[in-house]
């Protein structure tokens, strides 16, 4: 998982250096739809939670959770 998030993230900064870096928003589905179905409920409690409270993960924050659930 380590692996894959870490090639993501190089794929965005690589696309940034090119002036086209998708947006937070976008970088942020990109990281979900990239995920196994096994990460289904988690995401699927992550993006409630941060519809209650109003705030939502920035893709950085997205990816240390995901590694984090990964890691246990």
């Amino acid at each position: 998982m380590c692996t894959h998030l870490a090639t993501l993230q190089m794929m965005h900064k690589d696309l940034a250096a090119m002036g086209h870096a998708p947006s937070d928003n976008n970088f942020y589905v990109i990281i979900i739809g990239s995920l196994p179905l096994s990460y289904n409920a988690n995401i699927l409690a992550l993006n409630a939670t941060s519809s209650v409270i109003e705030t939502y993960l920035s893709p950085d924050n997205l990816m240390h959770t995901i590694t984090d659930k990964y890691d246990h």
